[in-house]
């Protein structure tokens, strides 16, 4: 199986530099890295979950007409 994924349990201090990632630099530093030793995708971070959200915003907005100041903009931030 896959390890789990470092990032889960990173602070934000081993977020800022990259300390969450020190394990997998310091196996592939020692040998050739495998795919068996890449953790797994957070589900967000999937091509599958972001064509869906993608899809979501686009279904969202389909037909609402945006003024040439960016109106779209605008109104998702509750400014328009």
């Amino acid at each position: 199986g896959r390890p789990p994924c470092s990032l889960n349990d990173a602070n934000l201090f081993q977020r800022l530099l990259f300390g969450w990632a020190w394990p997998l630099l310091k196996l592939g530093a020692s040998r050739p890295l495998e795919e068996t030793d890449l953790a797994d995708l957070h589900v967000e971070d999937s091509s599958a979950y972001n064509k869906s959200y993608i899809r979501q915003v686009w279904n969202a907005n389909n037909g609402q007409k945006s003024s040439t100041r960016g109106g779209g903009v605008e109104r998702r931030a509750g400014l328009g």
